[in-house]
Protein backbone atom coordinates (compact mmCIF):
# COMPACT_ATOMS: atom_id res chain seq x y z
CA UNK A 1 0.00 0.00 0.00
CA UNK A 2 3.03 2.20 1.04
CA UNK A 3 4.14 4.66 -2.00
CA UNK A 4 0.83 3.96 -4.27
CA UNK A 5 -2.91 4.15 -3.66
CA UNK A 6 -4.51 1.32 -1.92
CA UNK A 7 -5.26 -1.20 -3.50
CA UNK A 8 -7.75 -2.87 -1.38
CA UNK A 9 -8.33 -4.12 1.88
CA UNK A 10 -5.62 -7.06 2.08
CA UNK A 11 -2.91 -4.24 1.55
CA UNK A 12 -4.44 -2.02 4.49
CA UNK A 13 -3.97 -5.35 6.92
CA UNK A 14 -0.39 -5.86 5.71
CA UNK A 15 0.58 -2.09 6.35
CA UNK A 16 -1.17 -2.06 9.65
CA UNK A 17 0.12 -5.98 11.00
CA UNK A 18 3.64 -4.69 10.18
CA UNK A 19 3.28 -1.38 11.59
CA UNK A 20 2.27 -3.44 14.88
CA UNK A 21 5.13 -5.87 14.60
CA UNK A 22 7.54 -3.30 13.92
CA UNK A 23 5.98 -1.34 17.37
CA UNK A 24 7.32 -4.67 19.46
CA UNK A 25 3.68 -6.19 19.84
CA UNK A 26 3.66 -9.70 21.22
CA UNK A 27 -0.20 -10.35 20.12
CA UNK A 28 -2.25 -9.22 16.97
CA UNK A 29 -5.92 -9.26 16.44
CA UNK A 30 -7.00 -8.83 13.34
CA UNK A 31 -11.06 -8.41 12.61
CA UNK A 32 -12.72 -7.97 9.51
CA UNK A 33 -16.36 -7.64 8.19
CA UNK A 34 -17.73 -7.82 4.89
CA UNK A 35 -14.26 -8.82 3.14
CA UNK A 36 -12.74 -5.48 4.69
CA UNK A 37 -15.29 -3.25 2.83
CA UNK A 38 -17.28 -2.49 6.42
CA UNK A 39 -14.50 -2.93 8.54
CA UNK A 40 -10.95 -3.72 9.31
CA UNK A 41 -9.35 -3.68 12.65
CA UNK A 42 -5.79 -4.36 13.98
CA UNK A 43 -5.32 -4.24 17.52
CA UNK A 44 -1.94 -4.49 18.99
CA UNK A 45 -0.20 -4.71 22.66
CA UNK A 46 3.39 -3.03 21.40
CA UNK A 47 4.65 0.04 22.61
CA UNK A 48 1.90 2.18 21.59
CA UNK A 49 1.65 5.81 20.62
CA UNK A 50 1.36 9.39 23.02
CA UNK A 51 -1.02 11.92 21.65
CA UNK A 52 1.53 13.99 19.83
CA UNK A 53 2.68 11.37 18.11
CA UNK A 54 -0.40 9.83 17.21
CA UNK A 55 -1.47 12.86 15.59
CA UNK A 56 1.51 13.06 13.47
CA UNK A 57 1.70 9.48 12.62
CA UNK A 58 -1.05 9.87 10.06
CA UNK A 59 0.37 12.30 8.45
CA UNK A 60 2.91 11.26 5.33
CA UNK A 61 6.57 10.39 5.98
CA UNK A 62 6.37 11.66 9.23
CA UNK A 63 7.48 7.60 10.74
CA UNK A 64 9.83 7.27 8.18
CA UNK A 65 12.67 5.03 9.44
CA UNK A 66 14.94 7.04 6.70
CA UNK A 67 17.53 10.08 7.50
CA UNK A 68 19.99 9.52 5.15
CA UNK A 69 20.74 7.36 2.14
CA UNK A 70 23.10 5.29 4.02
CA UNK A 71 19.95 4.19 6.14
CA UNK A 72 18.01 2.20 2.86
CA UNK A 73 21.19 -0.25 3.67
CA UNK A 74 20.37 -1.19 7.28
CA UNK A 75 16.67 -1.48 7.21
CA UNK A 76 15.66 -3.53 10.35
CA UNK A 77 11.74 -2.71 10.32
CA UNK A 78 9.15 -3.93 7.70
CA UNK A 79 7.81 -0.62 7.27
CA UNK A 80 10.23 2.32 6.44
CA UNK A 81 8.80 4.91 4.18
CA UNK A 82 5.92 6.13 6.81
CA UNK A 83 3.39 6.35 4.06
CA UNK A 84 1.12 3.80 4.89
CA UNK A 85 -0.90 5.19 7.50
CA UNK A 86 -1.66 8.43 5.33
CA UNK A 87 -2.55 6.50 2.05
CA UNK A 88 -5.11 4.69 4.32
CA UNK A 89 -6.58 7.38 5.96
CA UNK A 90 -6.87 8.94 2.88
CA UNK A 91 -9.71 6.73 1.29
CA UNK A 92 -11.81 5.33 4.47
CA UNK A 93 -13.10 6.65 8.18
CA UNK A 94 -10.30 5.85 10.14
CA UNK A 95 -10.72 5.56 14.12
CA UNK A 96 -6.64 5.24 15.87
CA UNK A 97 -6.57 4.12 19.72
CA UNK A 98 -3.16 4.03 21.16
CA UNK A 99 -1.55 4.26 24.76
CA UNK A 100 1.77 3.96 26.20
CA UNK A 101 3.10 1.62 29.12
CA UNK A 102 3.62 5.03 31.15
CA UNK A 103 0.20 7.07 29.84
CA UNK A 104 -2.11 6.80 32.66
CA UNK A 105 -4.98 7.20 29.71
CA UNK A 106 -5.22 6.43 25.98
CA UNK A 107 -5.64 9.01 23.26
CA UNK A 108 -7.63 8.65 19.66
CA UNK A 109 -7.93 10.36 16.12
CA UNK A 110 -10.97 9.88 13.73
CA UNK A 111 -9.60 10.56 10.33
CA UNK A 112 -12.67 10.42 7.48
CA UNK A 113 -11.09 10.65 3.99
CA UNK A 114 -7.73 12.85 5.01
CA UNK A 115 -10.23 15.20 7.08
CA UNK A 116 -8.59 14.52 10.44
CA UNK A 117 -10.10 15.34 14.04
CA UNK A 118 -8.15 16.58 17.05
CA UNK A 119 -6.47 14.09 19.53
CA UNK A 120 -8.72 13.41 22.57
CA UNK A 121 -8.60 11.46 25.55
CA UNK A 122 -10.44 7.66 25.88
CA UNK A 123 -9.89 4.52 27.85
CA UNK A 124 -8.09 1.64 26.16
CA UNK A 125 -5.17 -0.78 27.35
CA UNK A 126 -1.40 -0.42 26.05
CA UNK A 127 -0.82 -1.10 22.63
CA UNK A 128 -2.63 0.58 19.23
CA UNK A 129 -5.98 -0.34 17.66
CA UNK A 130 -6.80 1.07 14.09
CA UNK A 131 -9.80 0.51 12.75
CA UNK A 132 -10.58 1.41 8.94
CA UNK A 133 -14.10 1.62 8.15
CA UNK A 134 -15.97 2.06 4.48
CA UNK A 135 -12.82 1.74 2.31
CA UNK A 136 -13.15 3.83 -1.08
CA UNK A 137 -16.84 5.16 0.17
CA UNK A 138 -16.08 8.34 -1.36
CA UNK A 139 -14.66 7.09 -4.36
CA UNK A 140 -17.49 4.77 -5.86
CA UNK A 141 -15.33 4.32 -9.22
CA UNK A 142 -12.80 2.45 -6.79
CA UNK A 143 -15.27 0.71 -4.63
CA UNK A 144 -16.57 -1.01 -7.58
CA UNK A 145 -13.44 -2.63 -8.61
CA UNK A 146 -13.20 -4.72 -5.34
CA UNK A 147 -13.98 -8.10 -5.79
CA UNK A 148 -16.79 -10.08 -3.63
CA UNK A 149 -16.15 -10.55 0.38
CA UNK A 150 -14.65 -14.05 -0.12
CA UNK A 151 -12.31 -12.77 -2.56
CA UNK A 152 -10.93 -9.86 -1.04
CA UNK A 153 -10.56 -12.00 1.81
CA UNK A 154 -8.73 -14.49 0.51
CA UNK A 155 -6.31 -12.13 -0.06
CA UNK A 156 -6.49 -10.83 3.05
CA UNK A 157 -6.22 -14.52 4.66
CA UNK A 158 -3.06 -14.54 2.20
CA UNK A 159 -1.10 -11.74 3.31
CA UNK A 160 -2.33 -13.03 7.33
CA UNK A 161 -0.89 -16.47 6.35
CA UNK A 162 3.15 -14.93 4.77
CA UNK A 163 3.28 -12.36 8.30
CA UNK A 164 2.54 -15.38 9.96
CA UNK A 165 5.30 -17.28 8.91
CA UNK A 166 7.61 -14.19 8.18
CA UNK A 167 7.99 -12.63 11.36
CA UNK A 168 7.46 -16.59 13.19
CA UNK A 169 11.22 -17.02 11.58
CA UNK A 170 12.63 -13.46 11.55
CA UNK A 171 15.39 -14.20 13.55
CA UNK A 172 13.49 -12.07 15.97
CA UNK A 173 13.21 -13.40 19.57
CA UNK A 174 9.05 -11.66 18.85
CA UNK A 175 6.86 -14.37 20.04
CA UNK A 176 4.05 -13.20 18.33
CA UNK A 177 0.03 -14.35 18.68
CA UNK A 178 -2.05 -13.98 16.25
CA UNK A 179 -5.60 -14.38 15.66
CA UNK A 180 -7.81 -13.69 12.66
CA UNK A 181 -11.76 -12.79 12.46
CA UNK A 182 -14.39 -12.80 9.78
CA UNK A 183 -17.83 -11.52 10.43
CA UNK A 184 -17.24 -12.21 14.22
CA UNK A 185 -15.76 -15.76 13.32
CA UNK A 186 -12.38 -17.04 14.31
CA UNK A 187 -10.33 -18.45 11.64
CA UNK A 188 -7.43 -18.57 12.54
CA UNK A 189 -5.74 -18.24 16.70
CA UNK A 190 -1.81 -18.89 16.02
CA UNK A 191 0.28 -19.37 19.42
CA UNK A 192 3.78 -17.41 19.64
CA UNK A 193 5.38 -20.51 20.90
CA UNK A 194 4.45 -23.13 18.15
CA UNK A 195 7.88 -23.97 15.81
CA UNK A 196 7.48 -23.30 12.22
CA UNK A 197 5.99 -26.50 11.35
CA UNK A 198 2.74 -26.56 13.45
CA UNK A 199 2.12 -22.98 12.36
CA UNK A 200 2.55 -23.92 8.86
CA UNK A 201 0.04 -27.18 9.75
CA UNK A 202 -2.34 -24.89 11.26
CA UNK A 203 -2.34 -22.42 8.24
CA UNK A 204 -2.49 -24.93 5.60
CA UNK A 205 -2.88 -28.27 6.33
CA UNK A 206 -0.93 -31.57 8.51
CA UNK A 207 -0.35 -33.00 5.48
CA UNK A 208 1.41 -30.37 4.01
CA UNK A 209 3.59 -29.91 7.92
CA UNK A 210 4.55 -33.60 7.82
CA UNK A 211 5.88 -33.80 4.34
CA UNK A 212 8.46 -31.14 4.46
CA UNK A 213 11.97 -32.21 4.35
CA UNK A 214 14.17 -29.94 6.63
CA UNK A 215 17.52 -28.44 5.75
CA UNK A 216 19.81 -25.32 7.31
CA UNK A 217 22.96 -23.62 5.37
CA UNK A 218 25.19 -21.31 6.46
CA UNK A 219 26.88 -19.67 3.21
CA UNK A 220 28.17 -16.06 2.32
CA UNK A 221 26.86 -14.35 4.75
CA UNK A 222 23.79 -15.51 5.04
CA UNK A 223 21.78 -18.10 7.02
CA UNK A 224 19.08 -20.23 4.78
CA UNK A 225 16.24 -22.33 6.77
CA UNK A 226 14.15 -24.55 3.89
CA UNK A 227 11.03 -26.42 4.73
CA UNK A 228 11.39 -28.92 1.28
CA UNK A 229 7.72 -30.45 0.09
CA UNK A 230 8.43 -34.23 -0.61
CA UNK A 231 7.43 -34.47 -4.30
CA UNK A 232 4.07 -36.26 -3.94
CA UNK A 233 2.51 -32.96 -2.34
CA UNK A 234 3.63 -31.15 -5.19
CA UNK A 235 0.84 -28.52 -6.61
CA UNK A 236 -0.12 -27.15 -10.15
CA UNK A 237 1.11 -23.82 -9.31
CA UNK A 238 3.33 -22.35 -7.19
CA UNK A 239 1.70 -20.60 -4.60
CA UNK A 240 2.92 -22.88 -2.73
CA UNK A 241 6.59 -21.38 -2.71
CA UNK A 242 6.84 -18.63 -0.01
CA UNK A 243 10.25 -17.23 0.31
CA UNK A 244 11.22 -14.70 3.47
CA UNK A 245 14.10 -12.50 3.15
CA UNK A 246 14.98 -11.31 6.49
CA UNK A 247 11.37 -12.03 7.21
CA UNK A 248 10.22 -9.86 4.39
CA UNK A 249 7.99 -12.07 2.07
CA UNK A 250 9.72 -11.58 -1.35
CA UNK A 251 9.25 -12.94 -4.90
CA UNK A 252 12.25 -13.60 -6.77
CA UNK A 253 12.81 -15.53 -10.71
CA UNK A 254 16.42 -16.52 -9.52
CA UNK A 255 15.17 -17.99 -6.72
CA UNK A 256 11.84 -19.36 -7.96
CA UNK A 257 14.33 -21.15 -10.93
CA UNK A 258 16.56 -22.40 -8.65
CA UNK A 259 13.83 -23.92 -6.68
CA UNK A 260 12.51 -25.44 -10.09
CA UNK A 261 16.26 -26.54 -11.36
CA UNK A 262 16.61 -28.45 -7.25
CA UNK A 263 13.24 -30.67 -8.59
CA UNK A 264 14.68 -31.72 -11.87
CA UNK A 265 13.75 -34.97 -12.83
CA UNK A 266 11.59 -35.65 -9.60
CA UNK A 267 8.08 -33.72 -10.45
CA UNK A 268 6.83 -33.62 -13.73
CA UNK A 269 7.05 -30.57 -15.81
CA UNK A 270 3.89 -29.12 -14.55
CA UNK A 271 4.12 -29.71 -11.38
CA UNK A 272 5.52 -27.12 -8.67
CA UNK A 273 7.07 -28.15 -5.57
CA UNK A 274 5.92 -26.97 -2.00
CA UNK A 275 8.86 -24.69 -0.24
CA UNK A 276 9.29 -22.76 2.72
CA UNK A 277 12.14 -20.81 2.31
CA UNK A 278 13.70 -18.59 4.88
CA UNK A 279 16.99 -16.37 3.87
CA UNK A 280 18.52 -14.24 6.50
Amino acid sequence: AAGEVVERPGSVVKELMENSIDAGATKITVSIEDGGRKLISVADNGRGMDGEDLASALESHTTSKIKTSQDLRGISTLGFRGEALASIASVAQIRAVSKTKDSPGANCIEIDCGDKGSVSPCSADCGTTIQVRDIFYKLPARRKFLKTANTEMGHITEHFTRIALGSHFAGSKQVLDMILYHNGRELYQLSGKQDVRQRIAELFSPEISENLIATESNEKGMHIFALLGRPDISRTNNKFQYVFLNGRFIRDKFISHAIKEAYRGSLEPNRFPVVFLFIQ
